[in-house]
């Protein structure tokens, strides 16, 4: 019988039991921490005559003698200890036991692509000492880390230790782990973990400058994006194999003019690059490519128009007493310098009227102190100094205006409206548009006309209409609105002529001034347009 303080006195039969139930216990257990109780070590019992055990079923049935390799157990009594709430321990890889199996992955590859099954072949071996067979082995199992519940046992041959599995990976996405257990009879344990990669991801290509149908001028930048389907950002070698671009002519193939290479890929799924389109002519297709590891493609092409000058790009966009240049800066080194004029001038006299030198100054640029209603005309040069070339853009032209500059005159008359402004010294031509509610459904309803008088008939009674005044240069800026709607009867007149006589057979009369009032007897009084007397 053991005696132990923290223990009741037990029995011999008790006594025995435990034993027989422990020496069964998995072996290499720590021993108890400090300050914690012990019971006397339980000698070890003689081994009875070899008895055959059977197998779990999964390997062959071959009986095998149960054999020992663990010390003998310690029973270990912990004292009670007070209830306390604790943060659950973090997830640790277990730790191959000194004396467990040996487990071989032969194929996949750990890293390697799942599409919708996976087929793992590996090898079992009672020991590191003992790799060629797997007769001591007991179990082997798998579980997936992502979903527990998608495991099971392995049946393996015990002579050469092969194993095969076929396990589906439908419905799963990202990376995944495979878990493998492999038990000795002597209840030791390894562990090996298989991780594969999603090989259903489609990598997904963005070209986000420049635009489709975009000119291109001396150079040009492309700059994208690459994502997953799922949206997330690829940005890492375990997932894009490589990355290309190819430059080409949309109507000629000429494979000597093709301008192609490789793509370092950014931290955040960015990439860019630039060539030169000085050289090239007419429309040209660039191409950007993208294979991932797992064999999937992605492609993305964008066409480009010869651009009309080196910088294409340059704008001119007017404002109240400015105006605001913008274009794409040439991805090299350069100096900027705009010119401008007022006036028509559209030559080299632009450059000796005024120059703004900006130096390495990026767009936007705002020249300000402008002449509400005149005409100006710009240009933008760029010089990199490292070589001494020159790109120009093109003349741009701009009026600047306030919003009151050709704030229109408004006049509901009978069936017309009758709109006027006044001329401004960069605009001789002009254009009226019109909407019913004053929101952004303006239309141009007069053309480019000559004038700053507009007689808008085509107005309904009742209705009101809105009206604004752009100069016919194309990207004015238009006016602030005014509204007016028609009026019910003509403006009453004084009548200088009457006629008063019975009228038996057509009569042609003749009228002068804007409307003539007739008495029609049943008819009642009709009120005749002069302009267009079948009104």
């Amino acid at each position: 019988m053991i005696r132990h303080p923290n223990l009741l006195h037990l029995s011999v039969p008790v006594f025995l039991t435990l034993a027989l139930f422990l020496s069964c216990s998995p072996a290499g257990k720590k021993a108890a921490p400090e300050g914690q109780a012990t019971a006397a070590e339980v000698p070890k019992a003689e081994p009875a005559a070899p008895t055959a055990v059977s197998r779990s079923g999964l390997t062959s049935k071959k009986s095998r003698l149960l054999r020992y390799h663990s010390p003998p157990p310690i029973l270990s009594v912990v004292p009670a200890a007070e209830k306390k709430d604790h943060k659950p321990a973090p997830e640790v890889q277990p730790e191959d036991d000194p004396l467990g199996p040996l487990i071989s992955i032969v194929s996949p590859e750990d890293n390697a692509f799942y599409k919708s099954q996976v087929t793992v072949v590996g090898r079992l071996g009672n020991s590191r000492q003992d790799p060629d067979s797997a007769d001591e082995v007991a179990l082997l199992s798998y579980s997936l880390s992502s979903d527990p519940s998608r495991s099971g046992e392995i049946e393996f041959d015990t002579k050469n230790g092969t194993f095969s599995l076929d396990f589906s990976t439908g419905g799963l996405r990202g990376r995944q782990s495979l878990e493998f257990t492999a038990q000795h009879r002597n209840r030791q344990n390894s562990y090996f973990t298989l991780t594969l990669q999603d090989g259903n991801v489609q990598p997904q290509l963005t070209i986000l400058t420049p635009k489709e149908q975009s000119q291109y001028g001396v150079w040009v930048k492309v700059s994208g994006l690459l994502t997953e389907t799922s949206g997330r950002t690829t940005a890492d070698a375990e997932t894009i194999k490589s990355l290309t671009y190819l430059v080409s002519s949309s109507q000629l193939f000429d494979a000597e003019s093709e301008i192609k290479g490789e793509l370092p890929l950014n931290a955040d799924g960015t990439f860019s690059f630039i060539f030169p389109g000085r050289d090239l002519s007419g429309p040209q297709t660039v191409t950007v490519t993208a294979e991932a590891w797992n064999g999937n493609h992605a492609k993305k092409a964008i066409t480009l128009q010869k651009g009309e000058s080196d910088i294409p790009s340059f704008s001119v966009i007017p404002g109240d007493q400015q105006a605001t240049m913008v274009w794409d800066p040439i991805p090299l080194d350069a100096l900027y310098s705009i010119y401008h004029t007022s006036g028509s001038s559209s030559s080299a006299e632009a450059e000796a009227e005024a120059e703004l030198e900006l130096g390495q100054y990026q767009p936007p640029v705002i020249v300000k102190g402008l002449n509400n209603g005149q005409l100006y005309t710009f240009r933008l040069k760029a010089r990199i100094p490292a070589t001494g070339d020159e790109y120009w853009s093109n003349y741009r032209k701009s009026i600047p205006l306030s919003p009151i500059t050709l704030k229109p005159v408004v006049k509901g008359d009978y069936e017309r409206i009758i709109i006027s402004w006044k001329k401004i010294p960069g605009s001789s031509e002009y254009e009226v548009w019109r909407s019913i509610d004053d929101q952004d459904d303006y239309r141009n309803i007069s053309g480019v006309i000559p004038d700053t008088v507009f007689r808008d008939t085509e107005v309904q009674y009742g209705r009101e209409y809105y009206y604004r005044i752009k100069p016919a240069l194309p990207g004015s800026l238009a006016s602030s609105s005014n509204r007016a709607r028609t009026l019910a009867f003509p403006v009453q007149k004084l009548v200088t002529g009457a006629i008063s006589r019975e009228v038996i057979s057509p009569v042609n009369i003749t009228v002068k001034g804007d409307y003539a009032f007739v008495a029609a007897g049943p008819q009642g009084l009709q009120i005749v347009d002069i302009a267009d007397p079948a009104k």
